[in-house]
């Protein structure tokens, strides 16, 4: 225990004191509630225009689109592609906790008490965790976007309405890393952009993932990975804040999300690139995802109306041309 403590800082053991008060709180029940307005915005405000499906279609090639296409179909039958493996299946109806190679789940659980890097209880963590990420969401929404063909709103939201139902707050393996989460409002965002006027969006549907969106991001601001994965973990959980935060203002603690996640994403920026524009693990996924993070955190920080330092804007130009210098030009 002593060699644990030593080198942390006061900071750190205060940091860490209380989300651990915290998960023995919510293990008796005590949870902060978030209550979403009843006249809120559906539709999330976004940084980009209104979607034009006829002039992005004329600019995707036949393949293309033909390969999105069939992405989208598999989905529509139950199967996913994640991680470089095609067709997983994870059940009909999809199982939310299962790893679908060893068939190994999850308990729903509390999720501080889910044993995720056990793989001889639950399998390997990241394949469970990768359907759950919801990017399969954007695949549907951008196949109904070209065809318009009711079978992949309906699936979308037949399989949002089941993960609502399968995944109680703070409960089971989709709660334990606040990554995993911050991807997840990422895609609902991007999704519920997609499928605008989507039918099977209801009103019902769209209340329901919003108020879980909330409870995701709050959990997110009281459980980021400050020190125990200060890279791209805390800018990822970060740029959700800053994403949900301003998509929908009129949510409690939007502002609190929305500036504190903009003022983490200019602090780690010149920890986490060099001057020269390569990220400081001297890994190119994360130099890609460091690019992507910030470009899109910069976007949402002109339209929640937050100064974008020139420092900031500087350098992540700076790590976009050093990632350019490592991708094959084809």
């Amino acid at each position: 225990m002593i060699s644990k403590l030593r080198g942390r800082s006061v900071a750190e053991l205060r940091d860490r004191l209380t989300q651990r008060l915290r998960v023995l709180a919510e293990r008796r029940g005590f949870v902060r509630a978030i209550v979403v307005p009843s006249d809120l915005v559906h539709s999330p405000h976004t940084p980009w225009p209104a979607l034009d499906a006829t002039a992005i279609a004329h600019r995707l090639s036949a393949r293309t689109r033909d390969e999105l296409l069939l992405r989208a179909d598999r989905i529509v039958n139950g199967a996913f592609d994640v991680l470089g493996l095609q067709s997983l299946s994870y059940g009909n109806p999809v199982q939310w906790q299962r790893d679908p190679l060893t068939g190994r789940s999850a308990d729903l659980v509390h999720w501080s008490r889910v044993p995720y890097l056990d793989y001889a209880r639950v399998g390997d963590h990241k394949l469970t965790w990768e359907v759950n990420r919801h990017q399969w969401l954007i695949t549907l929404g951008q196949a109904w976007q070209l065809t318009r063909d009711e079978k992949y709103e309906v699936t979308a939201s037949r399989l949002l309405s089941e993960w609502l139902e399968a995944n109680p707050a703070k409960r089971g393996i989709n709660w334990c890393s606040a990554l995993e989460l911050a991807f997840r409002v990422q895609s609902w965002i991007h999704g519920l952009r997609l499928f605008e006027s989507a039918p099977s969006f209801t009103n019902a549907l769209r209340s329901a993932l919003i108020q879980s969106a909330a409870l995701q991001v709050d959990h997110i601001a009281q459980n980021l990975s400050t020190w125990f994965s200060p890279n791209t973990h805390l800018t990822g959980e970060a740029l959700a804040m800053l994403s949900a935060g301003t998509a929908w203002p009129q949510l409690p603690h939007a502002t609190e999300w929305r500036e504190e996640g903009w003022r983490i994403l200019c602090a780690e920026l010149p920890k986490q690139v060099r001057n020269d524009g390569v990220y400081f693990e001297q890994s190119a996924w994360y130099q890609a995802y460091t690019v992507d993070f910030y470009v899109l955190g910069m976007a949402w920080a002109k339209l929640a109306s937050l100064s974008v330092p020139p420092s900031v804007a500087e350098l992540v130009r700076s790590a976009a041309r050093a990632l350019r210098a490592v991708t094959r030009p084809d």
